[in-house]
């Protein structure tokens, strides 16, 4: 059921083949959904090719538009660009218009307002978004309109959340430890989530829970059992991330030019 079937209200396609090592070399080197599919059954990974081309093309458009003294490096950036986008399929390129409206959050200026009008600007855009979501679920947008809306609609709720401000609020000790616990766990649990529900997925059968009290908390306590295989999983990867990148640093480095990590 796992492997050589397609799995009842998930996917047409069974997984066979697709732990192959010329599957696993291409997601090892982000080709993933452009040359091969993702690797297993983690499909949510396809994500991390669109990301890493991202982090890739963006740096490049930075360096051709502003390398005002090295005009090697302008044309040698601009042509990588061009190169990128000419190769890249359409669906990522356009996925990047929708990553840079984070771009521009980091950019736009932040703003300092009343703390009644601030949360009113927070209700406004929660319900945009919330409203803009289901409406793309339930398929009231067009195809072409659903990523961008939803994208669009996001960035304006995450820009009022840390962009739009009132006098410095005092932060507990509580909430910084829950917010480092969380900030440092996000990654562990993207990456490590789906194989689990899926395992569990097909180990229940192809039959769908009617939505009653007991399969709903049978549900949850699903949820929750799988977000605690991500927060240990991360405690043993993800939260050793910046004691690993300082020594890399160190080691590429030296220790002269080493700053510690944000």
């Amino acid at each position: 059921l796992y492997f050589d079937l397609p799995i009842a209200s998930f996917n047409t396609q069974a997984l066979a083949g697709r732990h192959s090592l010329s599957v696993f070399l291409g997601n090892a080197f982000f080709l993933q959904t452009i040359l091969v599919p993702t690797f297993g059954s983690d499909s949510p990974l396809w994500s991390l090719a669109n990301e890493f081309w991202y982090y890739i093309l963006f740096p490049a458009l930075v360096l051709a538009a502003y390398s005002p003294d090295n005009v090697k490096r302008r044309l040698m950036s601009f042509l990588m660009a061009l190169l990128m986008l000419a190769l890249l399929p359409a669906g990522i390129v356009a996925g990047f218009l929708i990553w840079l409206m984070g771009v521009a959050i980091h950019v736009l200026p932040t703003l300092n307002i009343g703390r009644g009008l601030r949360w009113g600007l927070h209700a406004v855009s929660a319900g945009t978004f919330f409203a803009t979501l289901m409406l793309s679920r339930g398929q009231r947008i067009p195809a072409d309109w659903s990523d961008p809306g939803v994208g669009f609609a996001f960035a304006l709720w995450l820009y009022c959340l840390v962009k739009i401000k009132t006098s410095p609020p005092a932060i507990s000790p509580l909430y910084e430890w829950w917010a480092r616990l969380f900030s440092k766990c996000s990654y562990s649990l993207y990456a490590v989530h789906f194989p689990m529900v899926l395992l569990i997925r097909t180990s229940l059968g192809n039959s769908r829970w009617d939505p009653n009290l007991r399969n709903l908390a049978l549900g949850s306590g699903i949820c929750i059992a799988v977000f605690l295989f991500g927060l240990v999983f991360s405690r043993l990867t993800e939260a050793h991330n910046d004691t690993m990148r300082a020594r890399l640093l160190r080691l590429f480095t030296g220790p002269a030019v080493f700053g510690q990590p944000a």
